[in-house]
């Protein structure tokens, strides 16, 4: 296929979904080719449980049925940052668009923030069922900041810029909300961004969750749902659809930006357009023919493919008695000008999922890249018969695809539409096209580290399982896979690290876990373990050891070359590696050491035995490399630092900073430092993790290339920071998509409202003694923070700690007084935080206004600032 780049041209680089019956894009894809249904016929008992009143579930016209997502309760709070007690009221819907764009995020190999500088966030939710079914009494009952907190916490407004808040991400952050087209207005205004470089890359989406989610509905005569809970798209058996959950996100990036960094490309849009019907159609949720031809011929347009060139349209295809005959006529005359060209296909995922509203346009481009990337058709379920209002003719120009085959283009590049129109009349259209073949690569086998993160060994030997599955049906490169979680992943707190050759070999170690090639460790806590570089021994290294040094890493040739300059010596590369001599031993190592450092140690510090100190002291800049060259013989000063104007070095039991710009002119520079206590080279050495430059024993079939990978394997694993983009640098690596990791969900819903108002109070007071009461005032103080506040800073804070200093912001304070003074029964004030800080003082304090002790001297009590209150008060 001869793929020709035009400016207009948008790569989806990522994707990630949870739809009815599909947790993530493999099982959606299953279902597809499989012809599967993800209706779900519920029972009496399951509906009778859901609170479904009997006179409703015998009605003859009740229907059981649900498209629905499981875990919609379950939701990772602590991996985002968010209190559980702002998870609880928040709307699902955010909750789970927010995990998903993550997971498309990394299916696109990159860290969030790190997709660009200017990240757009564009995406839409449904109707904010959570808020009328589960939040209503409470917004109703509750005080002004409980119903600020819910108006944050559901307002469709703050979808997207909440996504932009927890990942980071500095681009246009937009919601979207144009019903039933929301996604795929979402996509269109996202490329439009991109085209206008208003962002360098834009996440896209929508979701929408009917609750509650375990219940049917009943069917009425005329309005869109089905009679049976089937969705029958085109069929003369249609009776309309049934409303489902789901979320779909993208990934976007502009094509050549794509292709110039190695991004696996999915498919190419490449067009889009919106319109809106105005008022040429029978009523505001009625469809329009006129409006439907016109955003689709603005979309060939824009795309500049002629209509002929489409074989496939994802249709809106809602299977209700008015839309599919204007759907059916729309097409025809948008794309049905076939000649030589055959028939298009048409089809709705519908069909399988039900109708997602907000997010029905993303389930069906997702649907689209998947048939697109495999080559194949999968069937429009439930279709046997086209409608009788739909016109048939001779020859028609579009069928209703039925059948799981292949998808084969008459000329050129499979290309295909997705319609999505809503309700109110705002419809959008995108011109998909399968993506460029990737060009091969000559890439020499050689060992690769492969790293694997999560937040817990359950979670980590999840992700080990399902890389390893993929590595067994993967025949792409290794080096792209091992590239990929190196650079594309969080790093978490439970690591394993390999090394192998090829993917049939770290499958086998990972599905084994085989101590004997697996690394593992844990690293606690997020600052990273120091790291030192141990030098030595590159005079023992026979020169075959660094002729396979400077073949495998291009930039070991110009640092040897580098060295040479700065030594002011004549000699080739061939004879310093041939040569034993003081000056060929010290460029060799000073080269090897620098390379170490590129390669993504760069903050390690340096240690050398012997003479291999003064190449250390030399690479720190604490002497130049000739100075160094004239003084190794007898020449001590010990570990060195890296820093661009200050070095840490180690004088055997003395310790010092190199004053900043002082460099010594010989030698002697001992007199130049700084002395510190003995104790703190002991500390810090202890803490260290040492890796080594070159083996202790060189043989001439050693591979450097092994070592290199084993030691940064053991140092990564043991918590020693690397840079992997320098790591990797130099080599013709891409992006791959791999399994995401895995989040750690607890239930967040609601708890409701069961009158215990006082009984925690009572329990309090119930106590013997005073000293009792305030110790179980402080343990409810304790257990309301944990409530509020997440894991990681929780359990940081003890009761004498300053809650503002350590994180806590105001408006959870704030909510924590009033739960307070609900679970006690009594007022308390709402500033009282503001001077009473920790929960011990607030603690005593609040004993005093219940009456339980007496008050102290001022004195006793220690206050804050005033000033924090104000610099931490909720904003606009």
């Amino acid at each position: 296929m001869n793929y020709q780049l035009a400016e207009s041209d948008i790569a989806i680089i990522g994707m990630a979904a949870r739809f009815p019956g599909a947790r993530n894009i493999e099982r959606f894809w299953a279902n597809l080719a499989s012809g599967s249904d993800a209706l779900e016929i519920l029972s009496r008992e399951d509906l009778i449980r859901a609170g479904v009143p009997l006179s409703i579930l015998d009605d003859s016209r009740y229907v059981p049925a649900a498209q629905r997502v499981d875990g919609v309760e379950m939701f990772d709070a602590d991996f985002f940052g968010i209190a559980p007690a702002d998870a609880e009221i928040m709307d699902p819907q955010h909750r789970l668009f927010l995990e998903v764009a993550y997971e498309a995020c990394e299916n696109s190999g990159y860290v969030p923030a790190e997709l660009g500088q200017r990240v757009g966030v564009y995406a839409g939710a449904g109707m904010n069922h959570y808020l009328l079914t589960e939040l209503g009494g409470l917004y109703r009952s509750g005080s002004s900041l409980d119903q600020y907190r819910m108006m944050i916490a559901n307002e469709r407004d703050f979808l997207a810029t909440r996504v932009s808040y927890k990942l980071n991400l500095r681009g246009p952050s937009v919601g979207v909300s144009t019903a039933c087209s929301t996604s795929g207005v979402a996509v269109h205004t996202a490329c439009l961004a991109l085209l206008g470089e208003e962002c360098d890359a834009a996440i896209a989406g929508a979701v929408h969750l009917r609750l509650p989610a375990n219940q049917g509905y009943t069917y009425t005569d005329g309005m869109i749902y089905s009679v049976d809970g089937r969705c029958r798209p085109f069929d003369k058996n249609a009776s309309g659809t049934v409303i489902g959950s789901g979320v779909g996100v993208v990934v976007l990036k502009r094509m050549a930006d794509a292709v110039r960094d190695g991004d696996w490309i999915n498919a190419v849009i490449r067009g889009s357009a919106i319109n809106n019907d105005g008022a040429g159609k029978a009523g505001f949720t009625a469809p329009s023919v006129a409006g439907q031809v016109g955003v689709i011929a603005d979309a060939l347009a824009v795309a500049d493919c002629p209509a002929a060139s489409i074989s496939y349209v994802e249709a809106h295809g809602t299977a209700t008695p008015l839309g599919d005959p204007i759907e059916f006529e729309a097409l025809r005359e948008a794309v049905g000008a076939r000649g030589a060209s055959g028939p298009c296909a048409i089809g709705s995922v519908k069909s399988n999922i039900g109708h997602l509203d907000t997010a029905a346009g993303i389930a069906g481009l997702i649907k689209t890249v998947l048939m697109l990337q495999h080559r194949k058709l999968v069937p429009s379920l439930y279709f046997s018969e086209l409608n009788s209002d739909i016109a048939d003719r001779d020859g028609a120009e579009l069928f209703v695809n039925t059948e799981f085959q292949d998808w084969k283009s008459a000329s050129g590049p499979l290309r295909a539409g997705v319609s999505s129109f809503g309700i109110g009349g705002t419809n959008a259209h995108l011109i998909l096209e399968e993506a460029p073949a990737r060009t091969d690569r000559e890439s020499p086998e050689r060992p690769e580290i492969v790293v694997i993160s999560a937040r817990s060994m359950d979670s980590l030997r999840e992700v080990s399982g399902s890389l390893a599955r993929q590595l067994r049906r993967s025949t792409g490169e290794l080096a792209d896979v091992a590239y990929t979680l190196a650079v594309g992943r969080r790093q978490h707190t439970f690591r394993r690290a390999l090394v192998a050759r090829t993917a049939r070999d770290a499958a086998l170690a990972l599905a084994l876990e085989d101590e004997k090639v697996l690394h593992v460790g844990v690293v606690d806590g997020a600052t990273a373990l120091p790291g030192v570089l141990e030098l030595g021994c590159a005079g023992s290294a026979p020169s075959s050891y660094f002729d396979a040094l400077e073949g495998a890493f291009p930039a070991f040739s110009g640092l040897v070359d580098e060295v040479v300059r700065l030594l002011c010596c004549d000699r080739s590369r061939g004879e310093v590696f041939e040569s034993d001599d003081s000056t060929a031993w010290f460029i060799k190592e000073y080269a090897v050491a620098e390379l170490w450092r590129r390669q993504g140690f760069g903050r390690t510090s340096l240690r050398g035995v012997g003479p291999s100190r003064v190449v250390a002291l030399s690479l720190a800049g604490v002497i130049s490399p000739l100075d160094a060259l004239h003084s190794i013989a007898g020449d001590d000063c010990g570990p060195v630092e890296f820093g661009e104007s200050t070095a840490r070095v180690w004088c055997g039991e003395d310790f010092g900073w190199l004053e900043e710009g002082v460099r010594p002119a010989g030698p002697d520079f001992e007199t130049y430092f700084r002395r510190g206590a003995a104790d703190s080279i002991n500390d810090a050495e202890s803490e260290a993790f040492s890796v080594q430059s070159l083996p202790n024993a060189i043989s001439e079939d050693h591979e450097p290339l092994e070592w290199i990978a084993e030691q940064a394997a053991r140092a990564w694993v043991a918590g020693v920071e690397i840079d992997w983009h320098a790591f990797h640098a130099d080599r013709d690596l891409r992006r791959v998509p791999l399994p995401p990791t895995p989040f750690e969900s607890r239930r967040h819903w609601v708890r409701p409202d069961d009158d215990e108002a006082g009984a925690v109070g009572a329990a309090v007071f119930a106590a013997a003694t005073a000293d009792e009461q305030v110790g179980r005032l402080k343990s409810l103080i304790d257990t309301e923070l944990g409530e509020m506040v997440k894991g990681d800073v929780r359990s940081r804070i003890t009761r004498d700690e300053n809650l503002f200093e350590a994180g806590v912001e105001s408006l959870m304070l704030i909510e924590l007084v009033a739960r307070l003074g609900k679970a006690l029964d009594r007022d308390v004030p709402s500033s009282l935080f503001v001077e009473y800080p920790t929960v011990n003082s607030f603690g005593d304090r609040l004993a005093v206004i219940l009456g339980i002790r007496e008050a102290p001297e001022q004195s006793e009590i220690p206050r804050s600032r005033r000033a924090r209150r104000r610099a931490s008060m909720p904003g606009q």
